[in-house]
């Protein structure tokens, strides 16, 4: 392995660690576990702006709900206040070189896993 390559396999590293990575962009829902929590999960497509706003949206009951407000993404832990100003935290974490972010919560008594890709 080039020392340049492993040079780089660092800087990579601590910027994941610092939480410099680039979660901005439109998400999409990939996948759920467990499946059967896929209408209860609170985003289906998000946009995550550089500027810290974000516009999601989700299917509930037929219909698209749409929801925007404000978001941080800051040591593992990714938070959104909705124009209401009620606040959500979901654990989360960058994977597959940044297309992928997996989003960890408990809702109605399970743990679920939500895996979103770029969209």
């Amino acid at each position: 392995m080039s020392a340049v390559w492993k040079l780089g396999a660092v800087i990579a590293a601590v910027l994941l660690v610092a939480g410099c990575a680039d979660h901005t962009g439109k998400w999409v829902l990939d996948t759920i576990d467990p499946p059967d929590a896929r209408g209860q999960y609170q985003f289906a497509n998000i946009t995550l702006n550089p500027d810290g706003t974000y516009w999601a949206e989700r299917e509930v009951g037929g219909k698209m709900e749409k929801n925007t407000g404000t978001y941080t993404f800051e040591k593992g832990k990714l938070a959104f206040k909705n124009a209401a100003g009620k606040t959500i935290t979901y654990d989360a974490e960058m994977m597959d070189m940044n297309n992928k972010m997996k989003v960890m919560a408990e809702t109605h008594g399970k743990k679920v896993t939500a895996v979103m890709k770029r969209g």
